[in-house]
């Protein structure tokens, strides 16, 4: 089976790195700081409406100043401290060993995807990395890498997600753990609250059940 997986949310942990990015942009524009629950709202969006919404939230004037500032903290901070959600990569690991094909399918550019999978280690995992920013929609993307092999699934955290994975027929399996919010996907095939908790729903999804696929943590 083809595992595609969204970046941000499903497997890195986005939130700490942007967080302190979008709070210490705030302080130099003037602005009032962020709210925890505005930051979550933020994250939930596409690219276009993240940056949308952070314009019209700190009363932002020159917007390209503003995008590329906050791109150079966002970048700094996962360079520095950038970390996967816990379990990630021993589930990537035992999926490999069953002989899945794993892909990323992600918003970001390819040039934050590389600073991300750089810092986390995880590339020798994926047989493909796309970035959707090349493509009209996310939609669109996935339609692109799955062409004709149907046996695949996708991975998410966001509505959005889950909405490119129902446009192209696709089983979508929800990130709870993400920063999406739980009413956003109604008629995923799983809903997990964990990075351990993939691995058996997709064993569920294979014909070969024969053998137990119990995720295991190491200290």
């Amino acid at each position: 089976m083809t595992i595609i997986f969204d970046l941000d949310g499903t497997l890195f942990q986005t939130e700490p790195n942007t967080a302190s990015a979008i709070r210490r942009i705030a302080a130099e524009c003037g602005a009032d700081a962020l709210t925890d629950a505005e930051i979550l709202y933020a994250l939930r969006l596409p690219p276009r409406g993240y940056y949308d919404y952070l314009k019209t939230r700190l009363n932002v004037v020159d917007f390209e100043r503003f995008r590329t500032r906050l791109r150079e903290l966002e970048r700094a901070s996962i360079r520095e401290r950038g970390e996967l959600f816990d379990g990630v990569m021993e589930m990537l690991q035992l999926l490999c060993d069953r002989g899945h094909t794993l892909e990323i399918c992600s918003n970001g550019t390819m040039e934050y995807i590389d600073i991300v999978i750089g810092r986390t280690g995880i590339r020798r995992y994926f047989s493909r990395i796309v970035s959707a920013r090349e493509y009209p929609t996310k939609a669109e993307c996935l339609r692109e890498m799955i062409h004709l092999n149907r046996n695949t699934v996708y991975i998410g955290d966001a509505g959005h997600d889950f909405e490119a994975a129902q446009a192209n027929k696709l089983p979508f399996i929800a990130a709870l753990y993400g920063y999406g919010s739980p009413d956003e996907f109604q008629g995923a095939a799983f809903e997990v609250n964990s990075p351990a908790k993939i691995a058996n729903c997709i064993l569920q999804m294979t014909p070969d059940r024969t053998k137990p696929f119990i995720v295991e943590r190491s200290d």
